[in-house]
């Protein structure tokens, strides 16, 4: 098995995201019709991430509020809370 150095282990992201970004921005300014074309690509991920983070938000509120139980123990930061996060 291939053992891979430790700092690249910890590179290996961030760069990786450098690079797309680099990428993006070259492939953005000199082939507008591509980006746009592919601009479907990052719409479904932000749809995507939105449709998988807002129920596990909800559920926390949620049993947060269950496990305190007695609804006046929420108090002021409780209200602040569901205010906030209810969206």
């Amino acid at each position: 098995m291939l053992r891979i150095p430790y700092l690249l282990r910890i590179l290996y992201l961030p760069v990786g995201i450098v690079l797309g970004l680099i990428a993006g921005i070259i492939v953005g300014l000199h082939a507008p019709a591509v980006a746009e074309a592919t601009g479907w690509m990052g719409t479904f991920f932000m749809n995507s991430l939105k449709m998988v983070i807002l129920p596990l938000i909800i559920t926390s509120v949620i049993a947060g509020v269950g496990r305190i139980g007695d609804v006046k123990k929420l108090g002021r930061k409780g209200f602040w809370t569901l205010l906030v996060r209810g969206e």
